[in-house]
């Protein structure tokens, strides 16, 4: 197993948060759409499963940028140079106007799938509750993120995630 996760001063009321989300989609989220699993698993056959995740808080400022996957122990190295060569991608060249499209859709449709079940309807209801927010706090979010900008997303990738920062872990039999 492989995990690497880099530490961000970060939280939900920043301006940037919505926009690193959309850049995280594109590096490694919504299933096998994203730059990760087309390099590591589709491209090179490398991996059983890779993704990222930005998980941001509501209070403080520790968000944490995750990227986790399974391989074979032999792949292990080749994976680690991949996953860093993605890294140092998107900060150099940036997402494109098609990964942002994607990007959005999938998240604004999680979302709103999300609500579609009671557990996870009662669950958004309890934390705008603890924000003292409401629903169009919620619907405000979502319009926000729907404009976001190629412009805007890369550079708050390139404002918070460092690719030489990430602490790694790898667990396996590696004999």
């Amino acid at each position: 197993l492989l995990r690497l996760q880099q530490d961000l001063a970060l939280n939900n009321a920043d301006d940037d948060a919505l926009a690193l989300a959309l850049a995280v989609q594109v590096l490694g989220g919504g299933g096998l759409e994203n730059r990760l699993a087309t390099r590591v698993r589709r491209q090179e056959g490398l991996s059983y499963g890779i993704s990222a995740e930005l998980r941001v808080p509501q209070f403080g400022n520790a968000a944490r940028l995750l990227i986790a996957g399974s391989y074979a122990p032999q792949a292990r190295d080749q994976i680690l140079v991949l996953v860093r060569d993605e890294l140092r991608k998107m900060g150099e060249q940036g997402i494109t106007e098609a990964e942002l499209a994607r990007a959005r859709t999938g998240l604004l449709e999680g979302w709103r799938r999300a609500r579609a079940n009671d557990r996870e309807l009662a669950g958004r209801l309890l934390t705008l509750a603890d924000r003292g927010e409401d629903w169009a706090d919620e619907q405000r979010r979502e319009a926000q993120l729907a404009v976001l900008t190629l412009d805007q997303v890369n550079a708050a990738w390139r404002r918070h995630v460092r690719p030489d920062a990430f602490v790694s872990a790898v667990v396996g039999d590696f004999k």
